[in-house]
């Protein structure tokens, strides 16, 4: 028989209470659950196991425990559209101070003919500038997500063809990677015979797409698969399911759906094959999805409602008298996504939220999160998009909290008389007023969130001092 005894930090548990607010259970198991865990309890653990042969310790498992008690009230939002593309932008991950996305714009091909195509953009979440970063040789792709250095989506895999008497260039959209910060580009390891594929997450080291299969003319197919690494590929489909998406990971863990033929889409786990997978489909819904996976947490939709799953139990984020809501990502314990096309952050229930919809730039109506991130330093950062009315297309966005609201130039909580001059000197000056405001940010300036502090933020400045 063999005995087991865990560690905390070194020190031996017992079951019961700790003290501090946690529970103990299994202290002498094979198994060790902590319930309602705080700050004290993050840290090493480990199990000392014995038996009559002798004695060894596991390797050491850490718990980081991130308290988020409040969202912040301040937020200043800014508009990523890059200048040179035509029509709509999309900015769909965010990490390691880089935002990657989509944008669509004319695009002449080789062989001269042209046509509307999404290219992959990259923007510098400090300075929000954006760079195209098409692969050499193609004419386009996205960008679906971003985790540390990894930037997953697809490109367009052009080749020249023959057809009525000349050449033309043909394309397939293939699934492939970028590594920052010099953007090279590797294309992913298929599996053959698909008519496209792309990825669609990663958690900075493994990713996971979906492969599309014309089984027969004009009929077509979606496989889930899994890449542990760039260089290999693994199918996570499964029979009888039709259809499968993987559309998140975390760690050793996938998530996406799946659906039977002519069923209903079921939010569906797996943990690297294709016979690992546990359906995730909370009851009472006709459909379910995962979007985004992180830290233990996984979200997405159940019906028309926003969803959170830890653990494998089921919360329901979607607030009473709302229509529709989704959530699309995770971070350190907040979960974005939008409540009636109005861009939203959740900290678990559907109670504990903050609508970025009312930060929405002017012209800018329907908000939707996409991928969100948290600093050291507690300040967070979300991307997405919306609707602008004036320019009739979906414009790339992002928020990021601060300290104070936008137009408050001294710093001191309140927007009114006292930030004249400080809002005149940041306009004219802006070195000088780093100086004088040191612990301020100057582009709480930027009151019309058009990307620039400038000029034509004078007259919302004004309505703001007016209480307009």
């Amino acid at each position: 028989p063999t005995t087991y005894q865990w560690r905390h930090e070194g020190i031996a548990l017992t079951d019961g209470s700790t003290g501090h607010g946690s529970g103990i259970t299994g202290a002498n198991t094979a198994t060790l659950t902590i319930s309602l865990p705080g700050e004290l309890d993050g840290g090493a653990y480990a199990c000392l196991a014995t038996t009559a042969c002798g004695t060894t310790i596991s390797a050491a498992a850490e718990l980081a425990v991130t308290p988020v008690s409040t969202l912040p009230q301040h937020w200043q939002v800014y508009n990523l559209h890059p200048a040179w593309m035509e029509m709509s932008s999309y900015a769909m991950g965010v990490s390691n101070g880089r935002i990657g996305g989509t944008a669509t714009t004319p695009t002449i091909l080789p062989d001269g003919r042209t046509f509307n195509l999404a290219h992959p953009i990259v923007w510098d979440s400090d300075t929000r500038i954006p760079t195209d970063i098409t692969p050499i040789g193609s004419v386009g792709g996205g960008v679906n997500d971003v985790e540390g250095d990894l930037l997953v989506g697809w490109f367009w895999h052009t080749w020249s063809c023959w057809g009525g008497g000349q050449y033309w260039t043909c394309a397939w959209q293939s699934a492939g990677f970028w590594n920052a910060p010099d953007y090279s580009f590797t294309e992913s390891t298929h599996s053959s015979g698909a008519e496209y594929d792309q990825l669609y997450a990663t958690d900075g080291v493994r990713m996971v797409g979906t492969l599309v299969y014309e089984y027969s003319e004009g009929n077509y197919n979606a496989q889930a698969h899994y890449w542990p690494t760039p260089n290999q590929v693994t199918l996570l489909h499964f029979s009888p399911a039709s259809n499968s998406n993987a559309t998140a990971v975390d760690g050793g863990r996938q998530y996406g759906s799946y659906n039977v033929q002519y069923g209903s889409a079921h939010a569906v786990m797996w943990t690297g094959t294709s016979a690992s997978h546990v359906d995730m489909h909370p009851g009472g819904f006709t459909s379910s999805g995962i979007n985004g996976a992180g830290d233990g947490q996984v979200v997405g939709t159940a019906g028309a409602h926003a969803a959170l799953w830890v653990n494998g139990a089921f919360a329901d984020l979607h607030p009473t008298g709302a229509t529709s809501s989704a959530a699309r990502c995770v971070h350190r314990g907040l979960q974005g996504g939008d409540i009636d096309g109005r861009a939203t952050i959740w900290i678990g229930s559907a109670s504990l939220r903050i609508d970025l919809g009312a930060y929405a730039p002017e012209f800018v109506t329907t908000t939707f999160v996409e991928d969100l991130e948290v600093a050291p330093d507690g300040t967070i950062v979300a991307v997405g998009y919306g609707y602008n009315t004036s320019t009739a297309r979906y414009e790339a966005l992002m928020w990021r909290s601060v300290t104070s609201p936008p137009g408050d130039l001294n710093c001191d909580g309140t927007v009114n008389n006292f930030d004249i001059d400080a809002f005149v000197l940041g306009l004219t000056d802006p070195a000088a007023y780093e100086s004088a405001f040191p612990t301020c940010e100057i582009a709480l300036g930027d009151i019309n969130a058009d990307g620039t502090f400038n000029n034509f933020d004078i007259d919302p400045f004004v309505a703001l001092l007016m209480g307009d």
